[in-house]
């Protein structure tokens, strides 16, 4: 017996490799993992093969039969989602559903499991073990059991992204949500979706554990499947081999109750049968989750599939594998899973519902941290311009009174401990009466952010930033350094100030920009987007794709810097927001591994200037002025009114009563104004000169 186990394992993973590669859609690479670290280290091979031969000595390479009623396992997971950026960073509601797909699989509620065929239903099995995001981390504190963690190789991860972060794996069951898997497999031979490490002896956390695509966890979301990938390699954590292992002879996959295929399945062919066997022939059973077949037809573990994970589980048969510990009540105490009150410090995490808002609008903030206490208490702390709001509910809706980019403080206290987070410049609250009006002229000769732009970062660490190495004039631009960024990554924002567009009848949007591509792969695009209510909903006005953003002419290897010749002008319609509701500008740039983007001299043009004094009736005096103006409106109804810069830019505003008021003027530096009075929905302007 100890012979024929350890000569079908000499052949199974050989064996694989080939019929893997028949399969061009998504696949498995937990094998191809194996292979590599078997190449390495041949001592692991020697090990499963061992262990292969024990099982198969122990239970005689079992008959179809039940292992029986027994306890429900429970396994402590943590989830690390090891972002690019924030598109591929998923919400802690598809975690959660991936963990209930996971759950409905092995215990045998999943919706689809009547779906089995008859030939097979006698040995559909619960496997009776469940799963549980942790509530307690390594460190005794609280936690959702969900980490976020930026990974520029997201973008293409292998085994060494568990080294980044990781939880022990004697005491939680690692899985590293990823954007991208890159093992070594040729793109003609498929996407890698998954792979987990079969369990061996002092296993350590960096060479354990699932790591899966982010489009594969649960069902809503990014999710493009039914989950069913995370249930395939969490069998193999548990000891699973693939239903096609081997092929027809060589061993299949240890369990005598999923009949013997000759490859993977692709789709759906429920009439597919790869391999005759003689009189006790069987079709493939296309349903079990440890084959390759489409998520809508997989539906099932066996009964035999079921002993081979309660045996790996087993910490008197595997002390050394680290999996049944993980099920001990002592584990599952010190992780919080164990349905027991939980003592923990808290972890204070918190979110928007969005970035910007106006003055007067609300906007909701959301706890997604964690604490398990009755007790415990919410201090948020909101601060601009030295002025700090507060608010002691879990999930606050706030509502602002003052303009200003606010730093959010939350901090969370419980019986066992407080934490606190801050988030610096993370709410921009805009000012619906402090705007460029009808006039905008904007360089980058101040360095970014400030009060004329807002930067919003997707997450990467790169963001737009002001640049001294070129410009379309003056010395300085705003640049988007991706030369050291990689493909696939999201939209990171350069975003205006409010620009009023009422006292015309036509605007246009123009400026320069420069870039280059460094392959002709690149399909990075610059999306202009406007919003005439306060960044609610945004609206695209251009976008421009790398054949318009392409100013260089060739690709450029090296960090690009624009000469003279190398910026052209985007000239853009606004007349559809040409109104009373103040716009914003918004320019959303996406890579795709191209180079630097460069922006210079944005500005607004207006097809009607502000008249100089427009209605005779409207005096200002005296003008030029150096300390208060007098304004007379010649009528006795109340009127606003609001002075501007040269720009457009609104300094100061207010009312006038009975047709007069004097406005204090002293504190402006010297220039050209202008003047704006606005009476019964009647606009009246005024060039104005303060010395």
């Amino acid at each position: 017996m100890r012979y024929l186990a350890t000569l079908a394992l000499a052949t199974l993973f050989t064996l694989h490799a080939r019929a893997q590669h028949q399969h061009t859609n998504g696949v498995c690479g937990t094998d191809i993992i194996h292979q590599q670290m078997v190449s390495d280290h041949p001592e692991i091979g020697t090990e499963r093969n061992q262990a292969d031969a024990d099982w198969l000595e122990r239970v005689g390479n079992l008959t179809t039969s039940s292992s029986g009623t027994e306890a429900v396992q429970v396994i402590p997971v943590v989830v690390h989602v090891m972002y690019y950026n924030f598109e591929d960073s998923i919400t802690p509601a598809q975690v959660h559903d991936a963990i209930d797909v996971l759950n409905e699989d092995f215990s045998l509620t999943n919706s689809d499991a009547g779906n089995l065929r008859t030939i097979f239903q006698s040995r559909q099995s619960d496997v009776e073990v469940e799963f549980r995001l942790a509530k307690i981390d390594p460190q005794g504190r609280s936690t959702t059991g969900i980490t976020y963690t930026q990974s520029d190789n997201s973008l293409g991860a292998s085994n060494a992204i568990k080294q980044e972060i990781n939880w022990p794996n004697e005491k939680y069951l690692n899985v590293w949500v990823v954007n991208a898997i890159d093992i070594g497999l040729p793109p003609s031979q498929g996407t890698v979706l998954g792979f987990a490490r079969f369990p061996r002896n002092a296993q350590p956390t960096t060479d354990d554990g699932v790591v899966i695509r982010h489009d594969q966890m649960g069902r809503i979301g990014t999710a493009v499947s039914n989950g069913r990938t995370l249930t395939h390699e969490v069998g193999h954590y548990l000891n699973l081999y693939h239903t096609f292992q081997g092929g027809c002879t060589g061993g299949g996959d240890l369990v005598s109750d999923t009949p013997p295929s000759a490859s993977p399945t692709s789709g759906c062919p429920t009439n597919r049968n790869s391999c005759n066997t003689g009189s006790n022939d069987e079709p493939d059973m296309i349903e079990n989750y440890m084959d390759y077949t489409s998520d809508v037809c997989v539906n099932t573990f066996t009964d035999g599939q079921k002993n081979r994970v309660k045996d790996a589980l087993s910490t008197t048969l595997h002390p050394g594998w680290k999996r049944g510990i993980l099920t001990l009540q002592a584990n599952l105490i010190a992780t919080g899973v164990a349905n027991s009150p939980i003592s923990a410090a808290p972890l204070s995490a918190f979110m928007a519902e969005n970035r910007t808002v106006c003055v007067g609008q609300d906007i909701d903030f959301t706890f997604i941290g964690a604490s398990y206490d009755a007790s415990t208490t919410y201090n948020w702390e909101f601060t601009a311009n030295g002025q700090t709001v507060t608010a002691s509910t879990e999930n606050p809706t706030m509502n602002f009174t003052n303009p200003g980019t606010y730093t959010v403080k939350l901090t969370v206290t419980n019986g066992a401990g407080v934490h606190v987070e801050t988030k610096q410049g993370y709410l921009k609250v805009y000012d619906t009466d402090t705007y460029y009006d009808n006039q905008f002229t904007a360089t980058f000769e101040n360095a970014i952010p400030n009060p004329t732009w807002s930067v919003f970062d997707n997450g990467d660490g790169r963001k737009w930033q002001t640049s001294s190495n070129a410009s379309f004039q003056g010395s300085s631009s705003a640049v988007m350094p991706n030369f050291n960024s990689l493909n696939g990554g999201g939209d990171d924002i350069l975003q205006s100030t409010s620009i009023m567009l009422d006292q015309t009848t036509t605007a246009t949007l123009r400026f320069r920009y420069a870039w280059a591509k460094r392959d002709n792969t690149n399909q990075d695009r610059l999306t202009v987007y406007a919003s005439n209510d306060c960044g609610e909903t945004w609206n695209i006005a251009r976008l421009l794709s790398s054949f318009t953003l392409n100013t260089a002419g060739s690709n450029v290897s090296s960090n690009f810097v624009p000469n003279n010749s190398q910026w052209q002008e985007a000239v853009i319609n606004m007349n559809s927001y040409v109104g009373p509701d103040p716009v914003l500008i918004r320019f959303a740039y996406t890579s795709d591994g191209g180079n630097n983007l460069y922006i210079d001299e944005v500005r607004m043009d207006v097809g009607i200037g502000i008249e100089e004094n427009n209605l005779s009736n409207l005096q200002v005096y005296p003008n030029p002025a150096q300390h208060a103006l007098h304004v007379n409106t010649g009528s006795s109804e109340s009127a606003e009114w609001t002075l501007m810069n040269a720009t457009g830019q609104a300094v100061m505003n207010g009312e006038i009563e009975l047709g007069q008021a004097e406005l204090k003027v002293d504190h402006l530096a010297a220039g050209v104004y202008i003047l704006r009075v606005i009476e019964s929905g009647e606009s009246k302007t005024a060039k104005v000169v303060i010395q």
